[in-house]
């Protein structure tokens, strides 16, 4: 009977990290470096304004299915606009009293920043400027920034870029220098010229021109720069994090997790464009610059974690939630009670749409993070029984014909010259590069 590699090699790994026999079985001088090997879990969440509900929707169940903060499971988290203050929010330190030795607190659940946006939004979105230059953006900003600056102040307070609890870093567009000018809270840490209040990069990051007014904001060495919203220059800022994370954890391996705010495809008809002029191009550009260049940020993240190493203890690195959203659900200051319902209905129809992938990102957190509760009912074995099933109920002696199944479906699909599946027992495969 032929048994391919993969699924030998599958089978294997799932019997020693279920098992713990990597201690006592195959052990080796290689197994117990690689078992030393560092991974840094890294987080970027793309801009979207209100739409920021959809990323926030996949945090809460990332909170529910480890039983931690967002801070405590990623090394290092990137946001972009309503990115970066969902990124900041979820940095804050809590004030509450800590006991001796207490790990430091976040201030907010991502369920608790998910919950203000729902009810702030009116403000964020509410405050039009009433002068007849503002209307509709055009000549002035649609918005003043009086609901966006109470947001920020009261999810971010006066805490410090270098307090915060993860290594974060924002973007933003300096206007002045015409150039990226990123927060970077291991910088900040460093020198006062790099820190800065994090509601002021807050709202830098989230001033999106033609709806808010550029911001001012000024460092500890009391240098001024006028920036505004970092999606003018990479609405998806996963490769800048990635950058961030390989300069302070160089030789790591990387588990990414890049969550955009939805995305919806455009309709243009050939014969409308060929030969379209500025009046036709001026309103589906924005949007056409914005979602393209996020999904080839995207094809590129795919390109650099899609290889396997043989000293790798990951199977998978790189995951990205990006959901289909309607046409109507596209404008990222709707603030209305339906569309708020609608969005939130969106983001909870996402997380049940990626549920595989979801089970595939939480085995990979509990290989990165052996501290991690034990899987739950819902990331059993798709055979319908589950190795650690098998060792609770004291049947590990089950296990010989629980691997003959697996090496059923190997021969099956080798036979019919597909490849082994990538996902079994919720835990992702990835073949070497």
């Amino acid at each position: 009977m032929y048994i391919s590699t993969k699924a030998i090699s599958f089978m294997l790994s799932a019997s020693i990290a279920v098992f713990g026999l990597s201690g006592n079985v195959l052990a080796s001088d290689g197994d117990e470096e690689k078992s030393s090997k560092k991974i840094v879990k890294i987080l970027s969440v793309d801009g979207g304004g209100m739409r920021g509900i959809l990323p926030l929707e996949i945090l809460k169940e990332i909170e529910a299915r480890t039983g931690k903060p967002i801070c405590e499971i990623f090394d290092v988290m990137g946001g972009t606009s309503t990115g970066g203050l969902i990124t900041l929010a979820l940095n804050v330190e809590s004030h509450e009293k800590k006991t001796d030795g207490e790990k430091k607190k976040p201030k907010f659940t991502a369920s608790e920043i998910s919950q203000l946006y729902c009810d702030k939004g009116c403000d964020i979105f509410g405050h039009e400027n009433q002068t007849w230059l503002g209307k509709g953006g055009v000549v002035k900003p649609r918005y003043t920034s009086e609901g966006l600056e109470s947001l920020a102040s009261e999810l971010l307070g006066d805490t410090a870029l270098s307090s915060s609890l993860s290594n974060i870093v924002l973007t933003s567009y300096n206007v002045e220098e015409d150039m990226p000018l990123l927060f970077e809270s291991h910088r900040a840490r460093q020198a006062p010229h790099f820190d800065y209040l994090m509601r002021e990069v807050g709202v830098g990051t989230a001033s999106a021109p033609t709806y808010f007014p550029a911001k001012t904001v000024r460092n500890f060495a009391g240098e001024a720069s006028c920036v505004v919203d970092g999606g003018v220059i990479m609405n998806n800022p996963a490769l800048t994090t990635l950058a961030v994370a390989q300069e302070l954890f160089p030789d790591a391996e990387i588990l990414f997790v890049s969550l955009g705010t939805g995305r919806v495809f455009q309709t243009l008809k050939a014969g409308d464009m060929k030969e379209a002029g500025l009046m036709t191009w001026a309103k589906p550009l924005a949007g056409i610059m914005t979602s393209c260049s996020t999904s080839v940020v995207d094809g590129q993240m795919s390109r650099l974690l899609g290889h396997h190493a043989k000293d790798d203890l990951l199977p998978q690195h790189y995951f990205r939630f990006q959901p289909e959203i309607d046409k109507e659900l596209e404008p990222m200051d709707d603030v209305r009670d339906s569309q708020i319902e609608a969005l939130k209905l969106a983001a909870r129809e996402s997380v049940a749409a990626n549920a595989r992938m979801m089970d595939d990102l939480i085995a990979c957190l509990r290989i990165a993070m052996p501290e991690l509760s034990k899987p739950q009912s819902q990331e059993m074995v798709s055979l319908g029984l589950s190795l650690s099933d098998l060792k609770e109920s004291g049947k590990e002696k089950e296990l010989p014909s629980f691997l003959s199944l697996m090496t059923k479906e190997s021969d099956a699909q080798v036979n019919s010259s597909t490849e082994f599946p990538r996902v079994v027992m919720g835990i992702p495969f990835h073949s070497a590069a």
